[in-house]
């Protein structure tokens, strides 16, 4: 796989995944428990969402829609996971923390390259 297409296919799976991360915090809300326009709101957001990416599914093969769930579970729940612990820090701190987390993804990425 050339930079191009493996870049793409990052983006792509970036995209995905926090589509289904949005869908989940919006579950995560309980739109209704909400006032009716905002119950509204974030119901039809969570459709929006779902729907797109119910059009990508249609245009890929199956093998690529069983990967595309087996990532995005996990990559779902280790962002849900970040975003909790970013929510945490202290403003000042954000940028830092940032950083160390590229490194260790990094580091998980030679690690596994390396077995």
């Amino acid at each position: 796989m050339n930079n191009d297409r493996a870049g793409r296919a990052a983006d792509l799976y970036l995209l995905i995944s926090c589509l289904n991360a949005g869908i989940f915090a919006i579950t995560q809300l309980n739109p209704d428990g909400m006032n009716s326009q905002d119950k509204m709101t974030y119901k039809n957001l969570r459709n929006f969402m779902h729907n797109f990416l119910k059009g990508l599914e249609r245009k890929a093969t199956k093998e690529q829609i069983s990967e595309l769930y087996s990532y995005n579970f996990d990559n779902v729940a280790a962002m849900t996971e970040l975003v909790a612990t970013v929510a945490l820090l202290p403003p000042t701190e954000v940028e830092w923390f940032s950083g160390e987390v590229q490194k260790l993804a990094f580091a998980a990425v030679n690690r596994a390259s390396s077995k």
